[in-house]
Protein backbone atom coordinates (compact mmCIF):
# COMPACT_ATOMS: atom_id res chain seq x y z
CA UNK A 1 0.00 0.00 0.00
CA UNK A 2 1.32 3.26 -0.62
CA UNK A 3 0.34 6.59 0.52
CA UNK A 4 0.37 10.26 -1.28
CA UNK A 5 3.17 11.70 0.50
CA UNK A 6 5.54 14.97 -0.13
CA UNK A 7 9.21 15.05 -1.10
CA UNK A 8 11.46 17.71 0.03
CA UNK A 9 15.73 17.72 -0.34
CA UNK A 10 17.05 20.04 2.28
CA UNK A 11 20.34 21.88 2.56
CA UNK A 12 22.49 22.98 5.47
CA UNK A 13 25.80 24.90 5.45
CA UNK A 14 28.57 27.10 7.89
CA UNK A 15 30.35 29.23 6.83
CA UNK A 16 32.88 29.81 9.53
CA UNK A 17 36.70 31.03 9.83
CA UNK A 18 39.96 28.54 9.66
CA UNK A 19 38.05 25.77 7.27
CA UNK A 20 35.75 25.02 10.04
CA UNK A 21 32.83 25.26 7.27
CA UNK A 22 30.43 22.26 6.88
CA UNK A 23 27.66 21.30 4.43
CA UNK A 24 25.04 18.74 4.81
CA UNK A 25 22.13 17.76 2.49
CA UNK A 26 18.83 15.16 3.58
CA UNK A 27 16.25 13.84 0.95
CA UNK A 28 13.03 13.98 3.49
CA UNK A 29 9.60 12.42 3.17
CA UNK A 30 7.00 12.90 4.95
CA UNK A 31 3.48 11.86 5.32
CA UNK A 32 0.86 12.79 7.88
CA UNK A 33 2.84 12.11 11.02
CA UNK A 34 5.06 9.87 9.41
CA UNK A 35 8.66 10.80 8.16
CA UNK A 36 11.95 9.28 6.77
CA UNK A 37 15.03 11.86 6.73
CA UNK A 38 17.91 10.04 4.57
CA UNK A 39 21.67 11.58 5.00
CA UNK A 40 22.93 10.29 1.51
CA UNK A 41 26.78 10.89 2.01
CA UNK A 42 28.34 11.80 4.95
CA UNK A 43 31.76 11.86 7.04
CA UNK A 44 29.68 12.38 10.45
CA UNK A 45 30.42 9.19 12.46
CA UNK A 46 27.25 9.01 14.11
CA UNK A 47 24.72 10.38 10.80
CA UNK A 48 26.86 7.89 8.16
CA UNK A 49 26.12 7.73 4.76
CA UNK A 50 23.16 5.55 4.31
CA UNK A 51 21.66 6.25 7.85
CA UNK A 52 18.24 7.86 8.22
CA UNK A 53 16.04 9.12 10.83
CA UNK A 54 12.67 7.39 11.25
CA UNK A 55 9.58 8.93 13.10
CA UNK A 56 5.93 7.71 13.64
CA UNK A 57 4.54 10.43 15.65
CA UNK A 58 5.49 14.07 14.08
CA UNK A 59 8.70 14.16 15.32
CA UNK A 60 8.13 13.54 18.92
CA UNK A 61 10.04 10.06 18.66
CA UNK A 62 12.98 9.83 16.53
CA UNK A 63 15.28 6.87 16.33
CA UNK A 64 18.22 6.73 13.69
CA UNK A 65 19.04 3.63 11.24
CA UNK A 66 21.68 2.15 10.52
CA UNK A 67 20.91 -0.49 7.64
CA UNK A 68 24.64 -1.42 7.44
CA UNK A 69 24.97 -2.50 10.60
CA UNK A 70 21.10 -3.19 10.62
CA UNK A 71 20.94 -1.29 14.17
CA UNK A 72 18.32 1.74 15.44
CA UNK A 73 18.72 4.07 18.04
CA UNK A 74 17.03 6.12 19.68
CA UNK A 75 17.97 10.15 18.78
CA UNK A 76 17.40 12.77 20.84
CA UNK A 77 20.31 15.95 20.60
CA UNK A 78 18.36 17.07 24.61
CA UNK A 79 19.72 14.26 26.34
CA UNK A 80 23.17 14.10 24.66
CA UNK A 81 23.93 17.38 25.42
CA UNK A 82 22.93 16.73 28.98
CA UNK A 83 25.24 13.51 28.99
CA UNK A 84 28.25 15.84 27.95
CA UNK A 85 27.48 18.78 30.48
CA UNK A 86 27.24 15.80 33.03
CA UNK A 87 30.65 14.96 31.87
CA UNK A 88 32.10 17.85 32.69
CA UNK A 89 30.54 18.07 36.20
CA UNK A 90 31.67 14.74 36.57
CA UNK A 91 35.49 16.04 35.69
CA UNK A 92 35.21 17.65 39.26
CA UNK A 93 37.72 20.22 40.22
CA UNK A 94 39.62 19.71 36.87
CA UNK A 95 37.52 21.54 34.48
CA UNK A 96 34.51 23.36 35.88
CA UNK A 97 32.33 25.85 33.68
CA UNK A 98 29.96 28.50 34.13
CA UNK A 99 26.94 30.02 32.06
CA UNK A 100 25.56 33.41 32.70
CA UNK A 101 23.99 35.74 31.36
CA UNK A 102 21.59 34.34 29.25
CA UNK A 103 19.23 36.18 26.90
CA UNK A 104 16.47 35.65 24.39
CA UNK A 105 14.93 38.79 22.76
CA UNK A 106 12.24 38.80 19.69
CA UNK A 107 13.39 41.08 17.12
CA UNK A 108 10.61 40.92 14.65
CA UNK A 109 7.90 39.08 12.77
CA UNK A 110 6.56 40.24 9.47
CA UNK A 111 5.20 38.79 6.59
CA UNK A 112 7.85 36.82 4.38
CA UNK A 113 8.44 36.18 0.60
CA UNK A 114 7.01 33.43 -1.08
CA UNK A 115 9.48 30.07 -1.01
CA UNK A 116 8.75 27.52 -3.10
CA UNK A 117 5.41 28.70 -4.01
CA UNK A 118 4.09 28.62 -0.11
CA UNK A 119 3.43 31.96 2.04
CA UNK A 120 6.21 32.88 4.45
CA UNK A 121 6.19 34.87 8.02
CA UNK A 122 9.37 36.10 8.63
CA UNK A 123 11.09 35.86 12.22
CA UNK A 124 14.12 36.97 13.60
CA UNK A 125 15.52 35.84 17.11
CA UNK A 126 18.66 36.91 19.21
CA UNK A 127 19.92 34.82 22.33
CA UNK A 128 23.02 35.60 23.63
CA UNK A 129 25.30 34.17 26.91
CA UNK A 130 28.69 34.19 28.15
CA UNK A 131 30.51 31.19 28.77
CA UNK A 132 33.46 30.23 31.46
CA UNK A 133 35.61 27.42 31.15
CA UNK A 134 38.66 26.33 33.74
CA UNK A 135 40.82 23.28 32.48
CA UNK A 136 43.17 22.49 35.78
CA UNK A 137 43.46 26.09 36.71
CA UNK A 138 43.61 27.57 33.49
CA UNK A 139 40.44 29.85 32.09
CA UNK A 140 39.03 30.64 29.04
CA UNK A 141 35.68 32.98 28.54
CA UNK A 142 33.41 34.46 25.58
CA UNK A 143 30.51 35.77 24.96
CA UNK A 144 28.48 34.65 22.13
CA UNK A 145 25.37 35.91 20.57
CA UNK A 146 23.26 34.44 17.53
CA UNK A 147 20.72 36.04 15.19
CA UNK A 148 18.40 33.74 13.44
CA UNK A 149 15.63 34.18 10.68
CA UNK A 150 13.34 32.18 9.93
CA UNK A 151 10.63 31.86 7.12
CA UNK A 152 8.25 29.90 8.02
CA UNK A 153 4.71 28.48 6.25
CA UNK A 154 1.49 27.66 7.68
CA UNK A 155 0.23 25.93 5.04
CA UNK A 156 2.00 22.64 5.51
CA UNK A 157 0.50 21.00 7.75
CA UNK A 158 1.77 17.42 8.16
CA UNK A 159 3.57 16.47 11.78
CA UNK A 160 6.32 14.19 10.12
CA UNK A 161 7.80 17.80 8.91
CA UNK A 162 9.03 18.09 12.18
CA UNK A 163 11.22 15.40 12.39
CA UNK A 164 14.15 17.61 10.50
CA UNK A 165 12.07 20.69 10.24
CA UNK A 166 12.12 21.76 13.61
CA UNK A 167 10.81 25.41 15.11
CA UNK A 168 13.62 25.89 17.58
CA UNK A 169 16.92 26.33 17.30
CA UNK A 170 19.23 23.45 18.16
CA UNK A 171 20.01 22.53 21.82
CA UNK A 172 22.50 24.93 23.26
CA UNK A 173 23.23 22.45 26.27
CA UNK A 174 22.88 25.35 28.64
CA UNK A 175 19.25 24.18 30.66
CA UNK A 176 17.84 27.58 31.02
CA UNK A 177 18.27 29.19 27.90
CA UNK A 178 16.93 26.01 26.40
CA UNK A 179 14.00 26.90 28.40
CA UNK A 180 13.77 30.31 27.55
CA UNK A 181 14.63 29.59 23.88
CA UNK A 182 11.57 26.77 23.87
CA UNK A 183 9.21 29.28 26.04
CA UNK A 184 10.14 32.33 23.81
CA UNK A 185 10.59 31.38 20.14
CA UNK A 186 9.37 27.79 19.74
CA UNK A 187 5.84 29.24 20.75
CA UNK A 188 6.10 32.45 18.31
CA UNK A 189 7.24 30.47 15.31
CA UNK A 190 4.06 29.24 13.89
CA UNK A 191 4.35 26.49 10.71
CA UNK A 192 6.83 24.81 9.23
CA UNK A 193 10.61 26.58 8.26
CA UNK A 194 11.14 26.57 4.76
CA UNK A 195 14.48 28.63 5.34
CA UNK A 196 16.60 29.53 8.70
CA UNK A 197 19.68 31.44 8.12
CA UNK A 198 21.64 31.94 11.82
CA UNK A 199 24.84 34.27 12.70
CA UNK A 200 26.87 33.71 15.32
CA UNK A 201 29.05 35.78 17.02
CA UNK A 202 32.30 34.99 19.77
CA UNK A 203 34.31 36.86 21.40
CA UNK A 204 37.01 35.67 23.64
CA UNK A 205 38.40 37.65 27.00
CA UNK A 206 40.88 38.97 24.62
CA UNK A 207 38.39 40.60 21.91
CA UNK A 208 39.18 38.10 19.24
CA UNK A 209 36.03 37.68 17.32
CA UNK A 210 34.75 35.10 15.56
CA UNK A 211 31.60 34.77 13.36
CA UNK A 212 29.62 31.50 11.63
CA UNK A 213 27.05 31.70 9.78
CA UNK A 214 24.11 28.34 9.18
CA UNK A 215 21.78 28.00 6.36
CA UNK A 216 19.22 25.75 6.29
CA UNK A 217 16.91 25.94 3.34
CA UNK A 218 14.82 23.37 1.43
CA UNK A 219 14.91 23.56 -2.19
CA UNK A 220 12.20 21.60 -3.57
CA UNK A 221 8.85 20.53 -2.30
CA UNK A 222 6.62 17.77 -4.14
CA UNK A 223 3.76 15.30 -3.63
CA UNK A 224 4.88 11.80 -4.24
CA UNK A 225 3.38 8.51 -3.45
CA UNK A 226 5.20 6.87 -0.82
CA UNK A 227 4.97 3.21 -0.12
CA UNK A 228 3.73 2.60 3.85
CA UNK A 229 7.15 0.37 4.10
CA UNK A 230 9.44 2.83 3.82
CA UNK A 231 8.15 4.63 7.38
CA UNK A 232 8.20 1.24 9.13
CA UNK A 233 11.15 0.10 11.00
CA UNK A 234 12.78 -2.75 9.69
CA UNK A 235 12.51 -6.35 10.94
CA UNK A 236 15.65 -8.10 12.83
CA UNK A 237 17.57 -4.49 13.59
CA UNK A 238 19.71 -4.61 16.85
CA UNK A 239 18.84 -1.27 18.94
CA UNK A 240 21.67 0.29 20.39
CA UNK A 241 22.25 3.48 22.33
CA UNK A 242 23.70 7.00 21.69
CA UNK A 243 26.47 8.41 24.08
CA UNK A 244 27.96 11.70 25.09
CA UNK A 245 31.62 11.98 24.21
CA UNK A 246 33.33 14.73 26.51
CA UNK A 247 33.28 17.96 24.43
CA UNK A 248 36.70 18.64 23.39
CA UNK A 249 38.73 21.79 25.95
CA UNK A 250 41.35 24.29 24.71
CA UNK A 251 44.49 22.41 24.22
CA UNK A 252 43.26 19.02 22.98
CA UNK A 253 41.86 17.86 19.76
CA UNK A 254 39.70 15.29 20.56
CA UNK A 255 37.23 14.23 23.20
CA UNK A 256 37.08 11.46 24.99
CA UNK A 257 36.78 8.10 23.58
CA UNK A 258 33.29 6.41 22.89
CA UNK A 259 31.50 4.33 24.75
CA UNK A 260 31.84 0.38 24.23
CA UNK A 261 30.98 -1.50 20.98
CA UNK A 262 27.56 -0.75 21.50
CA UNK A 263 27.44 3.09 21.75
CA UNK A 264 27.68 5.28 19.15
CA UNK A 265 29.30 9.26 20.62
CA UNK A 266 28.59 12.38 19.86
CA UNK A 267 30.91 15.23 20.89
CA UNK A 268 30.23 19.03 20.83
CA UNK A 269 32.92 21.87 19.67
CA UNK A 270 35.93 22.64 21.62
CA UNK A 271 35.49 25.73 24.17
CA UNK A 272 31.33 23.76 25.28
CA UNK A 273 28.86 21.26 25.64
CA UNK A 274 26.81 22.80 22.81
CA UNK A 275 26.13 20.34 20.22
CA UNK A 276 24.69 23.41 18.17
CA UNK A 277 27.04 21.96 14.95
CA UNK A 278 27.09 18.14 15.14
CA UNK A 279 24.46 17.71 12.53
CA UNK A 280 26.41 19.89 9.96
CA UNK A 281 28.33 17.33 7.65
CA UNK A 282 28.03 15.79 4.46
CA UNK A 283 29.46 17.19 1.35
CA UNK A 284 26.96 16.66 -1.42
CA UNK A 285 23.58 16.47 -2.53
CA UNK A 286 22.31 13.00 -3.93
CA UNK A 287 18.77 13.27 -5.09
CA UNK A 288 17.02 9.59 -5.82
CA UNK A 289 13.35 7.89 -6.25
CA UNK A 290 10.61 7.92 -3.62
CA UNK A 291 12.48 5.64 -0.92
CA UNK A 292 11.93 1.43 -0.87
Amino acid sequence: RAHAGIHYPATTKTDAAQGQGQSMEVEAWVDGDHAKVTFAESNNPILAEGTYLLTNDGGQTLYLVNPEEKTYSPFALGPIVGGAGAMLKGMGAMVKFSFSNQKVEKLGEEAGPAILGYKTTHYRFRTAYDFELKVMGMGQSSHNETVTDTWATTELSDRGFGAWLRREPRSTGIADLDAMIANDVTKSIQGVPLKVVAVTKSKDQRGRETTATTTMEVTAMKEETVPAAAFAMPKGYERTELVAAMPAVPGTEKGLARGGPQSRSVSGPAGGPSLARCLLFAPRMVRGNAPR
